[in-house]
């Protein structure tokens, strides 16, 4: 009984942060041939998470709003030859839209 109750107790945010890091972790590991390192702002998963998580929906949301968002613009940057092999990156959010460099 009190495990499908506990299926509908909302998730937390701070759940959502451990997800979004989990996700970013996944990503990392992706890109583990081209050694492509991700760094992600604490302002910037502010932004993810407020924008994408739901505590109806839980991590359904966060994964999807990555996937179009993020990883669309990484595919992008490497494919331009923006984003070398062999490099750190940094994910941030200014005015409202995501930036990627790479160090």
């Amino acid at each position: 009984l009190f495990h499908g109750i506990l299926a509908y107790i909302p998730s937390s945010k701070d759940t959502g942060y451990k997800i979004l890091d989990k996700l970013i972790k996944e990503l990392e590991s992706r890109l583990k041939d081209k050694r492509i390192t991700i760094n992600i702002t604490q302002k910037c998963k502010d932004y993810i998470i407020d924008s994408s998580y739901s505590f109806q929906y839980g991590a359904r949301p966060l994964k999807r709003y990555l996937e179009q968002n993020i990883e669309t613009l990484l595919a992008e940057k490497i494919l331009n030859e923006e984003i070398p092999f062999n490099s750190n990156i940094t994910i941030d959010i200014k005015n409202d839209k995501f930036e990627i460099t790479s160090n």
